[in-house]
């Protein structure tokens, strides 16, 4: 029978204080480092590179709340239960609020490595969920993080089962970062096949020159949202960060007497193209169908004259580098990143015969879905890979993997 122990025989939990009222990190050097939940990566450490700072008088404040190298940092809300190690460097650190500091009994012979991975395995994240509170935000309460069980052989044991982790999980990580940088690729490989399709030697004509009618946008208000699902759907620039309608993430609807004042306005139809102006900048999608909907000021209507250019050759050069470096001198920022209609009308894009337009697009839509393919075949190697490391730690701490 393996020996267990709770984590509070093991050791010390110590919460943070929160800062100070009406005092903040600044990205300013300073000798005390502040180290948040955002500042730790997927491989239980933290990006130097975000850590933020606070003054001298905020620290004398808060000085008994520190970390070291030697002790274990657990989330508990955000993110809960994740935990990390500091790197050396950071020692001393202030920490956030939303984490604990695990400081180990002396009278346990602990390796920190041990317990990292055993807070990184499916048996302690089974326990935090039990253990956590069911409000808005999850948040791990330190009572009962207190009586998490950990299964605690003798430090020999500890160390020959880190150093077998240590082991397969570099191994893992090296397969991991092949298989992201293949995935990597795939844009490369799409950006290269945009970059390519539309030089030619045609005529060069503006946005506004390619459509039927005044590129335009609708309603500058935020509508009265109703819940009612039978009302009309109400789209915005969050709806087509993907280059198509993404009619899952549908939640917002509008009464019928606003669809129709802004309906009689504009109307979008099948093979408009929509181009999100903000929030997800220069991103386009074409409208596939006749469903109803309305749309707002994030979002502009180029709806295109067929006799010029046919519907998915724009939604493709829009989406493309021609168009999206010249959205980007144009680009206004004022809070939220945005561009002006006028600057999306004069934008010009090179226009081959309608012909030729057929032959590029078909060109593109058999790249496109082998990209797809090939980002699918990658992400689900990653995600085998995740799942692999899951299965690995659970054989850890049930010692399977050393005599």
């Amino acid at each position: 029978m393996r020996p267990t122990v709770k984590l509070w025989e093991i050791a010390n939990i110590k919460s943070w204080k929160r800062l100070p009222k009406w005092n903040f990190v600044q990205d300013k050097k300073t000798e005390y480092p502040y180290i948040r939940v955002s500042d730790f990566w997927d491989n239980w450490t933290v990006d130097i590179s975000t850590v933020k700072y606070i003054t001298k008088e905020i620290y004398e404040q808060i000085s008994k709340y520190i970390i070291t190298d030697k002790d274990l940092y657990v989330s508990i809300a955000w993110t809960i239960w994740k935990t990390w190690i500091i790197p050396a460097e950071l020692n001393w650190a202030n920490l956030t609020e939303n984490a604990v500091r695990l400081v180990y009994n002396w009278k346990y012979e602990i390796d920190n490595r041990y317990i990292l991975y055993f807070t990184n395995s499916k048996s302690f994240g089974n326990q935090a969920w039990l253990a956590s509170r069911a409000v808005a935000m999850p948040k791990l309460a330190i009572s009962r993080l207190q009586n998490i069980e950990i299964p605690l052989p003798p430090l020999e044991t500890q160390k020959a089962i880190v150093a077998k982790l240590d082991q397969i999980f570099a191994e893992l990580d090296q397969t991991k970062s092949e298989i992201q940088k293949n995935l990597d690729n795939t844009d490369e490989l799409w950006k290269s096949a945009l970059n390519q399709a539309f030089h030619g030697n045609w005529g060069m004509k503006t946005l506004q020159d390619v459509c039927l009618q005044k590129i335009t946008d609708w309603t500058h208000q935020t509508p009265t949202y109703c819940g009612e699902k039978e009302w009309i759907p109400f789209i915005s620039s969050k709806d087509v960060t993907k280059e198509y309608i993404d009619r899952e993430w549908w939640i917002k609807h509008i009464p019928q007497s606003l669809h129709e004042e802004l309906y009689a306005r504009i109307a979008p139809q099948k093979d408009d193209v929509l181009l999100a102006k903000n929030w997800t900048t220069w991103v386009a999608a074409i409208v596939e169908d006749d469903r109803i909907f309305d749309i707002y000021v994030t979002l502009a209507v180029l709806r295109p004259n067929q006799k010029i250019i046919t519907p998915r050759f724009l939604h493709r050069i829009v989406n493309s580098p021609i168009c999206k470096r010249q959205f980007d001198k144009s680009l206004k920022w004022a809070g939220v990143p945005n561009l002006h209609l006028e600057n999306i009308k004069t934008v010009t894009i090179p226009v081959p015969p309608l012909s030729e337009q057929e032959k590029i697009v078909e060109h593109l839509d058999q790249v496109s879905q082998e990209v797809k393919e090939l980002k699918l075949k990658y992400q689900s190697q990653l995600d085998n890979l995740e799942e692999l490391k899951k299965s690995v730690l659970d054989k850890a701490f049930k010692w399977e993997l050393v005599e």
